[in-house]
Formats: structure tokens, C-alpha cells, sequence
């Protein structure tokens, strides 16, 4: 009996590093390579609805990352043609927010398309908050949405709100905050509506288009909008955006 509790007290920490290195390597697998952006065409097979693609151009990104070697397409997007900006100065008579990155913008206002690929893992297929959604084309439009909750209460951010194209199919509007949620809930399909988190420019990072990702996982995207032009101007001004389009995998994701 003593020789046998002997063998288990030896044989015990052997199994546990080999238990920790076996995790270990696995979780190290499912952080995959550098992500990647190159030009895509909005395919005709759509049959998106004329009133979306009217605003749409149609050289668009496709991203694109490998596991394992192997590749995999995640998402294309297609950006406006222009987007709508703040009709009169988002801080006239009250104190500016610190908080709002893209306060220029009009909240509700058409930025673009993004269609999840049906080849991509649905682990690729997710929002900010890690909901997972459908394969398909979804809208984006600007909003201003609780991003956390701070000393004195909630905390404003910029997010680029989802909502399904069959339900949101008109770029020359801008949604309502209400009507924005009740749709992108229909994308999400819980009760908190499917975002994607947008940040500032990567002041350092001069080229336009750029993708980047970090040690974790996270995937920024770097694109220059083009705004309506104002009242007086004779043509827009353009606008540079970065958008957090991957988040981390999470334990047990990825192949």
C-alpha cells in the first residue's frame, strides 16, 4: 500500500504538466495568423436590394486569415459611396464628450455592408459583445451605444450597429436609435443588439486600407470614409475610421 501511494505521488505532477503543456498548446492553436485584407467585388448573386447598393461601392475588402495553414475567408465589406455627418455640431450648446470618437457622425447613418462568408468558422462569425451571427449581409450604420459603466454611470462609445439587409434596406435614411436596436436584436437574436466597436486611428499606420492584429488576437481595420459634402462644399472631405472586426477567440474556440 505505501509503495502504491509512493507511485501516485511521483506520477501526479507528471500528469499535470503533461496536462498544462497539452492546454497550453492547444490554446496556442487557436490564436490565429496575422489577419489580411485584399480587394473584393460586391457579387451580383447578392441580389441586394437596388436602394442599398445604389449607395454602395462596390470594390470592397475581403479578410482573410489561415489556421493551421489553411486559409479562411472571414468577411467582405463594402463601404458607402459618402456618409452622412452631423447636420449641426454634435456639441453646440452642451460640453463636449471625450468619450465620442466619431461624434462628426450622424447617429443612424449608412456606413456600409459587411457580408459574413458561410466558409468562415462561426467563432469568426461574431460582434463585440462575442454573439455569435448567421452567415449573410448586414448593414452598418453609425450609433452611440453604452460601452461601459464608469464612475458616474453609464459610458458612451462609437459602434458600428449590424442589422440584416433584408430588414434595412434603404442607405439614404438614417435609422432612428430606437429602430436601430429593434433591428439589430433581429441580427443578434438576443435582447442586446449586434455591434462592432469602433476605435481611434492608429496614428502610426499610414496606409489606407490597413488591417492589424495583435498578440491576442484582436483585428483592427483601417479605411478612410468619404462624406456627404456639406452645404457650400463642392465636394466631401474624407474621414479616416478604424473598426475592431475580430475579437479574441475565447477558450475552446478555433479549430
Amino acid at each position: 500500500m505505501l509503495e502504491v501511494f509512493r507511485r501516485k505521488c511521483v506520477s501526479t505532477p507528471a500528469v499535470l504538466l503533461a496536462a498544462f503543456l497539452f492546454l497550453a498548446s492547444a490554446a496556442w492553436a487557436r490564436v490565429p495568423e496575422p489577419y489580411q485584407i485584399e480587394p473584393v467585388q460586391l457579387d451580383p448573386a447578392a441580389k441586394l436590394p437596388k436602394t442599398l447598393t445604389d449607395g454602395l461601392d462596390p470594390q470592397g475588402l475581403r479578410l482573410f486569415t489561415f489556421e493551421n495553414g489553411v486559409r479562411m475567408n472571414v468577411c467582405d465589406i463594402f463601404w458607402a459611396k459618402s456618409v452622412s455627418g452631423q447636420e449641426a455640431s454634435p456639441t453646440a450648446g452642451k460640453s463636449p464628450s471625450p468619450k465620442l470618437v466619431y461624434g462628426n457622425l450622424r447617429p443612424g447613418a449608412f456606413v456600409g455592408v459587411i457580408h459574413f462568408l458561410p466558409e468562415a468558422d462561426q467563432e469568426y462569425r461574431k460582434d463585440f459583445r462575442n454573439q455569435k451571427l448567421k452567415p449573410g449581409y448586414y448593414t452598418l450604420r453609425y450609433g452611440v451605444m453604452e460601452a461601459g459603466i464608469g464612475e458616474h454611470g453609464p459610458v458612451p462609445g462609437d459602434f458600428a450597429v449590424l442589422a440584416p439587409v433584408a430588414l434595412d434596406t434603404n442607405y439614404a435614411r438614417a435609422v432612428s436609435k430606437t429602430e436601430l436596436l429593434r433591428l439589430s436584436r433581429a441580427a443578434s437574436h438576443t435582447k442586446d443588439p449586434a455591434v462592432m466597436s469602433l476605435i481611434e486611428v492608429t496614428v502610426a499606420r499610414k496606409d489606407f486600407p490597413d488591417v492589424s492584429t495583435d498578440y491576442a488576437g484582436t483585428c483592427v481595420l483601417q479605411v478612410k470614409l468619404h462624406m456627404k459634402a456639406k452645404k457650400g462644399e463642392t465636394a466631401g472631405q474624407e474621414m479616416a475610421m478604424a473598426i475592431v472586426v475580430e475579437t479574441p477567440l475565447e477558450e475552446g474556440e478555433g479549430s
